[in-house]
């Protein structure tokens, strides 16, 4: 773009791309007005813009190309001018008031963040800020809402913006700037939190929102932003029954906020660790007021608050050598009360926290430990097996991409991760419980739980798993297709053990082929055969005429090349440990086949990527 062109165009251009129907047009439009931010003429163009402030379109254009000149292109931009472009973006914003919209108030507060992060000459910019927009004595009410905006996103953007070219340098110097302005901002969000306003919900959540962000920065010690009657307005907010989500919501935030902070601060003063656990446990009567009322929202904020307590309190809770506090053993309950919750989604929550205490016992190997929290993670499990049951009415097989599918593959990680407290014979004798006498959803759920740990069961255990493998052999053809579904991953689990006891295999096996029958189970049941015949390969040399016969046969299955792949890659590593001179007679047997022909192609391809194949085939 050589010339600058006249605002009418402007106009034109934005009432096109966003009023005409002519997509051609409209096309044409943005492009245009793309290369208008990228050109030299877009820092006179977007203040005219705003100068002029004639709709929503314009103003917006006009804020958005100001800020994208200062992240993109600020160097380009004589230093002389920056005073100039400061004082201008600081005249719009006073300009705003609570009619304007807010994507033009956050657009110029973004521009003026932006600015200041990269502005050197301007040496002390909050603290300006404060000053400029509160010219009387007080709070200057008019300008509170592009203040706290700003002082909002400052944080952010030095945190979280990719765009801006700071150099580490730089964003130090930043950090200490707000650093040195932490006590006067906190100061301001003190008492303008106490100013009445007309709309006083949505200035308390922009209070509060700011509070957060500043939190984050970590410009200032924990203990005064502990202190702050911020964070006691935020804690009574809690803990009232009344008021909107909105400021709930963010009311939680930043209680989160500072307890995110605790974690990552190594050197919490006792004083302010006992205020806020006090203050989170005074929220349980609050989360079981919204557990009755059934306000999901509220219960997931109040367990995001006990989740992140719980991460603070960690090593209090797991105790220094001999020596922890009994009473920090009671912020597991009011976690393991969010467990209880009927809705998976507050449940999930939680699941960061029992990765980290399990972590923390495994490591410090004390038997102490392990023994104060058997009965807590006892109690984890079984709300774990509850909220891993499938719908009663559900129909077919869980979809893979369901989010309660997905949900039920973090289950069986956090088992894995906190079985060895209770130990994983014991999870597998609980479960047995809930097989005999159960609906159909209960013992799914249980074998479901059992999956989750039958790797870790020892190969010579013989009281719990006989009788459930039994149970399984036995389940009926017209058995839920989920429990048979669950049922055949939980085999596919445990070859260990079934490779320990050889006289399960043929049942096994028999079992394993009568499922292949079913196009809904094909996977599953050709991955347990690959997963038995990888372990058990020199048992499974006796029962090779057998598994030669399931590939002969393959035809007669509705396998996917999945499944076909799964079961030849299980046969093949059987027919590894036969004699040389059988292996070449039954591979030349194979190849006849013309419906192994492709998978046998397939599997053999990817061996030879792998570096694994001894042999290579041309079929």
């Amino acid at each position: 773009m050589e010339h600058m062109p006249d605002l009418q165009t402007v106009y034109d251009a934005l009432k096109c791309l966003y009023h005409s129907s002519d997509c051609e047009a409209k096309e044409k439009a943005s492009k245009w007005l793309q290369a208008l931010q990228q050109s030299i003429f877009g820092w006179r163009i977007g203040d005219l813009l705003l100068q002029q402030n004639c709709d929503l379109e314009s103003g917006y254009f006009g804020a958005q190309t100001l800020r994208t000149k200062i992240q993109s292109s600020f160097p380009e931009l004589p230093i002389e001018s920056h005073v100039s472009l400061r004082d201008s973006l600081i005249h719009h914003l006073k300009e705003t008031n609570e009619k304007t919209n807010s994507v033009i108030v956050t657009q110029l507060c973004l521009a003026l963040a932006d600015l200041t992060l990269q502005m050197i000459s301007w040496t002390n910019p909050i603290d300006d800020m404060l000053r400029i927009f509160n010219e009387d004595q007080g709070v200057n009410q008019r300008y509170l809402w592009p203040l706290l905006e700003l002082l909002t996103v400052i944080p952010e953007e030095i945190q979280f913006s990719r765009h801006l070219k700071l150099g580490a340098n730089r964003r130090s110097e930043v950090k200490l700037l707000m650093s040195k302005s932490s006590t006067n901002v906190l100061r301001f969000l003190e008492t303008t939190l106490q100013t009445p306003l007309e709309d006083f919900v949505t200035h308390h959540m922009r209070v509060l929102k700011c509070y957060k962000t500043w939190v984050g920065t970590q410009t200032a010690p924990v203990d005064i932003w502990g202190r702050s009657s911020v964070l006691v307005f935020a804690f009574d907010f809690l803990k009232s029954p009344q008021g909107g989500n909105r400021v709930h919501e963010a009311a939680s935030d930043a209680v989160c906020a500072l307890l995110e902070e605790q974690i990552e601060c190594c050197n919490v003063p006792k004083h302010l660790s006992d205020f806020i656990v006090g203050k989170c446990k005074e929220l349980r009567d609050a989360y079981s007021n919204a557990v009755v009322e059934e306000d999901s929202d509220r219960a997931m904020n109040y367990c995001r608050i006990f989740t992140f307590l719980c991460e603070s309190q960690l090593y209090d809770i797991v105790g220094d050598n001999d020596v922890y506090q009994p009473e920090r053993l009671d912020l597991i309950d009011i976690l393991i009360a969010c467990c209880e919750h009927p809705e998976y989604e507050v449940v999930e929550i939680t699941f960061g926290f029992w990765y980290k205490l399990s972590e923390e016992i495994y490591q410090r190997n004390q038997d102490r430990l392990t023994e104060v929290f058997r009965r807590p993670i006892e109690r984890l499990l079984q709300c774990l097996q509850k909220h891993a049951q499938i719908e009663p009415d559900h129909e077919g097989i869980l979809d893979e991409t369901d989010e309660f599918a997905d949900f039920r593959r973090r289950i069986v990680d956090l088992v894995k991760d906190v079985a060895f407290i209770v130990g994983s014979t014991s999870v597998f004798r609980h479960c047995c419980l809930s097989l005999t006498g159960s609906s159909w959803e209960v013992t799914e759920a249980a074998l479901f739980m059992m999956g989750a740990v039958a790797r870790n069961l020892l190969p010579d255990e013989s009281e719990v798993i006989p009788g459930v493998l039994q149970a399984i052999l036995s389940l009926p053809h017209e058995a839920h297709i989920c429990v048979r579904h669950t049922s055949l991953w939980l085999i596919s689990e445990m070859p260990d053990w079934i490779n320990h006891h050889p006289e399960y295999l043929d049942s096994v096996l028999n079992f394993l082929l009568g499922h292949l029958t079913d196009s809904r189970l094909t996977g599953i049941a050709s991955s347990a055969i690959e997963s038995i015949c990888n372990v058990a390969r020199d048992r499974l040399t006796k029962h090779f005429d057998g598994l030669l016969q399931i590939i002969k046969n393959m035809d007669a299955f509705p396998l996917s090349l999945h499944a076909s792949i799964n079961i030849l890659k299980g046969v093949t590593t059987v027919l590894s440990r036969l004699p040389e001179d059988q292996i070449e007679a039954v591979l030349f047997e194979v190849c006849r086949l013309r419906t192994v022909v492709t998978p046998f192609r397939i599997f053999m391809l990817a061996c030879k990527l792998r570096g694994k194949a001894s042999i290579f085939l041309i079929i």
